[in-house]
């Protein structure tokens, strides 16, 4: 067979067959952050309820947080520079893990992680058009003051995303484990109550009830793990009694049990348990 031949063939096997095996690759791999550098650190584990503890310890982030993204600028009243890191976890010991519902996990877990960041880095990039900042030829005083003003909207955009979608719980930032948090808010003056059941961590729990419960004198009153809580209420004095128990019906007796001998309007207001 002559080498002309064989190249013809050869060629022909790779247009044939190589676009097929490029085009699947894509779906497998994990997302990336664009327009935004992007640090990580490591931690290691084998079960969720480890990575949750090192993540928790390692990450160093505000809040316990998971993910950041952090940005700044500086200007010399000639160029204006732009500065974003977004902090990612990476499992370090990924690779010795034989368990594929916990791996399948972690992917899930670190490709919501990943949208929800690179929400925050559309955020930045939205309002920092530095070509169109540029082109408003302002005065040194003047374009601090526009930059300023960014900064504020910027971090008020940041807000209101992360209320929005969770700080990534809606985006699927969630790795499901063994460790379920049920947390009850209450606001006395009101009467009205928040809740949160089946969270990955005790802050994600007491700051879902908060917001639930929507009163500027809602406070937590009770976060318990894999366990169910109740909360009663004396309506005429507006003072509550939680209680817990493995079921719901226990924790809701508990709870209207102890409000009953200290109040005189009671009424059993909310249970929950770690799958609702």
């Amino acid at each position: 067979m002559s080498t002309s031949l064989i190249f013809r063939i050869l060629l022909s096997f790779l247009l044939t067959y190589l676009p097929a095996q490029i085009d699947a690759d894509p779906s497998e791999s994990l997302p990336e952050i664009h327009d935004c550098e992007v640090v990580y650190y490591d931690v290691t584990g084998e079960s969720a309820s480890e990575l949750i503890r090192r993540m928790t310890k390692e990450s160093g982030i505000k809040g316990n947080y998971f993910g950041s993204t952090n940005y700044w600028w500086t200007y010399d009243c000639k160029t204006l520079q732009m500065k974003c890191v977004v902090k990612l976890p990476r499992w370090a010991n990924q690779n010795e893990i034989n368990n594929q519902e916990l791996l399948t996990n972690w992917d899930s877990f670190l490709r919501g992680l990943t949208l929800h960041e690179q929400g925050h880095v559309d955020i930045i990039n939205k309002k920092f058009d530095i070509e169109r900042i540029m082109k408003t030829k302002k005065k040194c005083r003047a374009m601090k003051s526009l930059l300023k003003k960014k900064t504020n909207e910027v971090n008020k955009e940041f807000i209101r995303y992360d209320e929005l979608t969770g700080h990534g719980v809606t985006q699927g930032a969630v790795i499901y484990h063994d460790e379920k948090f049920q947390a009850i808010a209450y606001s006395k003056r009101k009467l009205r109550y928040g809740y949160a059941y089946g969270l990955y961590r005790s802050e994600v729990a007491e700051n879902e009830s908060l917001k639930n419960c929507k009163e500027e004198d809602c406070k937590v009153i009770g976060v318990v793990k894999n366990t169910c809580i109740a909360l009663s209420v004396d309506k005429t004095s507006g003072n509550y009694f939680w209680a817990t128990g493995k079921e719901k019906k226990l924790s809701e007796e508990r709870s209207l049990r102890n409000c009953i001998e200290s109040g005189e309007n009671c009424e059993l207001f909310i249970s929950t348990c770690p799958d609702g």
